[in-house]
């Protein structure tokens, strides 16, 4: 039977107290699934304890359907840099066998802003995973992650066309009122022909205007750029 997870502040605690001790890992596996159900925040630092324990006792090969639900939600808090410093972390076989390595490839599509191709590897994703906790999470995790991408988009660009913002969305977006019912905090309005979002001073202290055929490579160089201005 599988324990009662701890509060975050409970869990804090015990790392605080004795943060290497091999008695921890059940109450960190069971954290990882209060986070996956969403009945305790997302701690970075619990999930990279846990990951290190099983690095330290060898024990992560037979622990791929935990590390993936660690990878999966490390994965969804884009632009988050938590999944780089976790993958030093995974046994190859791990991060070599699916789910886990349809976990990675999501998470290279998406740093890289190859948007498209990111939502169809995450149905991928929803499909290898084994628990319909994971999967309802991926569902509910869908508005925040289109919410970032378009606050991606807003750090280069003012004015970026509806088609275009419809392409970096995925199939649940499909219109200007869907963009405009996510509530995204970085656009501004949305009409029947482009999305403009808030005015900062990145997206207007160099004119950047968004071309047709500007490849996701060369968005992605930007944005890395201006993200360590």
């Amino acid at each position: 039977m599988a324990p009662d997870a701890p509060t975050k502040e409970a869990v804090e605690t015990m790392m605080n107290r004795s943060p290497y001790s091999s008695s921890n890992v059940a109450a960190l596996e069971a954290y990882v699934n209060a986070e996956v159900t969403g009945q305790q925040p997302y701690f970075s630092r619990a999930n990279r304890m846990l990951l290190k324990q099983y690095k330290t006792t060898g024990t992560g090969v037979n622990n791929g359907g935990v590390i993936s639900k660690v990878m999966l939600l490390a994965m969804l808090q884009f632009p988050s840099t938590d999944f780089m410093s976790f993958l030093y972390l995974i046994p190859d076989a791990v991060r070599k066998t699916s789910p886990c390595s349809n976990i990675t490839k999501c998470h290279q599509l998406l740093t890289a802003c190859n948007f498209a191709d990111f939502w169809k590897e995450l149905a991928a994703v929803k499909d290898a995973m084994e628990d319909n906790d994971s999967k309802n999470l991926i569902d509910s995790s869908m508005g925040p992650i289109q919410c970032e991408i378009l606050a991606a988009f807003a750090l280069c660009y003012r004015n970026v066309p509806l088609a275009t913002a419809l392409e970096i969305l995925g199939d649940g977006v499909a219109s200007a009122e869907d963009i405009t019912e996510l509530s995204a905090p970085s656009v501004e309005s949305v009409s029947a022909d482009s999305v403009t979002f808030a005015a900062s001073g990145n997206n207007t202290k160099r004119n950047r205007t968004y071309q047709e055929g500007i490849g996701f490579s060369s968005i992605a160089s930007m944005m890395a750029k201006i993200r360590t201005e």
